[in-house]
């Protein structure tokens, strides 16, 4: 499948596109549209699975560690930590071939080998890499470290709408053109039978270019 792999710690790697400005969705897996003109330097992006769905119910492992920065979890480099929640931690990484920066999203739980957790885990992230679309946020790669899953996405660089929108507000063209960029992705999800089970404003990013 063109820009995605499945992969236990192997490499799995491909190049990513250039990423268009504008807000991207994160998505959440678990089985409509608007269009008005678009303004190429307003773009959102929405994640495809910020928690898959195969991984809902799985004990949390407290004892999990946290990745030192410089480590490296073949075939990544963790770069920096970009966040943490309840549900993991997401990294900053880098890969060298293609040469990239990924998100790396490390999910707090530890499942045994050839489980079939772990077995649904990888077939729905081979789903979730066959997306693509101007919105969302691309997931290339997937597996898991000794048991603990990830996934390795496109990076955008910017910031949550709801940090943009929280100084003052934004604009009401502003808004209507995010909301219609966000009502796309989601509808290309709905289409391909998944639902976003988290979609708020801290799960959108917008790219800094577009942030002003």
């Amino acid at each position: 499948m063109d820009g995605f792999a499945s992969t236990s710690g192997e490499d799995a790697r491909e190049r990513a596109r250039p990423a268009r400005r504008g807000p991207r969705v994160a998505s959440e897996t678990r089985d409509s549209s608007l269009d008005p003109p678009e303004d190429p330097d307003q773009t959102t992006h929405v994640p495809s699975d910020p928690y898959p769905a195969s991984l809902v119910g799985a004990a949390l492992d407290p004892a999990a560690p946290a990745i030192a920065i410089g480590s490296t979890l073949e075939p990544f480099r963790i770069a920096a930590e970009l966040g943490r929640g309840g549900g993991g931690t997401v990294y900053l990484a880098h890969q060298a071939t293609p040469a990239r920066m990924v998100a790396l999203k490390l999910f707090g739980v530890r499942l045994a080998a050839g489980s079939e957790g772990l077995v649904r885990f990888q077939r729905e992230s081979r789903f979730l890499g066959s997306f693509k679309h101007d919105h969302l946020v691309r997931v290339f790669a997937a597996g898991d470290f000794d048991g603990v899953p990830y996934l390795a996405m496109e990076f955008v660089e910017g910031e949550s709408l709801q940090r943009v929108v929280r100084p003052g507000g934004i604009s009401i063209p502003r808004a209507v053109l995010l909301v219609a960029q966000v009502g796309r992705a989601l509808a290309y999800i709905h289409n391909r039978g998944i639902i976003h089970r988290d979609l708020k404003p801290a799960n959108i990013l917008v790219q800094s270019d577009a942030a002003g």
